[in-house]
């Protein structure tokens, strides 16, 4: 004879479908949307990047996974990371602007929101999201720029401005002395 247990276990097949199907469009949304992602664990190792964090680092995934969040930004900065990070474990949200060194070596400038991932009061993890702010501080650079040349353009005008009325006041006092030169003029000629 034969003897057995039989489950269905189709409902928990079904679930485990639909876990995967949200899982895949929750991996679908953060690899295409323009901001940069990055998770870390607790000690702010990074366990995933979306698409835009890798295009902008220039890293490939496998070399970043594991390393710290701190490992990418100009040392100069890294003490604004660690504000952030100290606020993260306290479990408040953070924000901060830092350089970001790329695996080409140029900077990029970037703003960064910091949030923890929580289990009841405990930080098991945070969320980076950032925004590259190359062209904006470009924009900022080339406006300041123009701003500089337009205040030498009107320091020119006043000083154009300023010789005009000065060359129309010598202009009075020579007409002047030009009329009384030739008033004198006249005189002596009528003596003669």
């Amino acid at each position: 004879g034969f003897q057995g247990i039989y489950r269905d276990i189709s409902e928990r097949k079904l679930a485990g479908q639909k876990l995967k199907a949200e899982r895949d469009f929750a991996q679908q949304v953060m690899n295409t949307m323009g901001q940069t992602l990055v998770v870390s664990n607790a000690d702010f190792c990074i366990e995933y990047m979306n698409g835009a964090a890798i295009r902008l680092c220039g890293y490939p995934m496998e070399s970043v996974l594991g390393k710290l969040t701190l490992d990418f930004v100009t040392p100069e900065d890294q003490y604004i990371v660690l504000q952030a990070c100290e606020r993260l474990l306290r479990g408040e949200m953070a924000a901060f602007e830092v350089r970001l060194r790329h695996a080409d070596d140029h900077l990029i400038p970037v703003l960064a929101t910091a949030a923890p991932i929580l289990q009841g009061d405990k930080m098991v993890g945070a969320i980076f999201v950032g925004s590259d702010l190359t062209e904006r501080k470009q924009a900022e650079e080339e406006r300041q720029q123009l701003q500089a040349q337009l205040f030498q353009a009107q320091k020119l005008e006043a000083v154009g401005t300023l010789a005009s009325g000065i060359a129309h006041d010598f202009n009075n006092i020579l007409t002047v002395m030009l009329g009384c030169t030739e008033l004198a003029m006249d005189e002596v000629l009528v003596k003669t």
